[in-house]
């Protein structure tokens, strides 16, 4: 399977692309093929939007896993560009898990620094806090803001 031909809808009697076995999937092709792995977490990110709890959470755990991924590479600004791209998925996530997978990407970008550190975390600090003011999201900004 070649990693842009991820088919977004599945077959009768297969399992969903948001589920534990595509995470399952994702995590063992992390030993031999990356790219993949990243291209599979993302159709599982910004696939179909999950229709049960088990698909919410097997999508939250898609995304930690994505930014985990980007952030052994010391891949800041892949982590930076999800933070802005996840935003249309965060609507499907209760506020206060909202907050804390944005706070985790936070992190995690804490984490992928590249040769310019504390502006990095600045950026994608005071672009969470715009983006939480816009949402009326009070409790993440003033997170990200004792972050900052």
């Amino acid at each position: 399977m070649a990693a842009m031909d991820v088919d977004m809808d599945p077959a009768p009697g297969e399992p969903s692309l948001v589920s534990q076995a595509t995470l399952d999937k994702a995590r063992a092709l992390e030993a031999t093929n990356v790219k993949e792995s990243i291209a599979l977490l993302r159709s599982m990110v910004f696939g179909p939007v999950p229709e049960t709890d088990e698909e919410l959470k097997a999508q939250e755990r898609a995304v930690y896993r994505l930014g985990v991924l980007y952030s052994e590479q010391r891949d800041a600004d892949s982590v930076m560009k999800l933070t802005k791209d996840i935003r249309p998925v965060l609507q499907n996530f209760p506020k206060a898990r909202t907050a804390k997978i944005v706070r985790q990407l936070i992190d995690t970008v804490h984490k992928a620094q590249g040769e310019r550190p504390q502006q990095t975390l600045v950026d994608i600090c005071l672009d969470c806090i715009a983006w939480a003011r816009e949402e009326k999201r009070t409790f993440l900004r003033h997170r990200v803001e004792t972050r900052l």
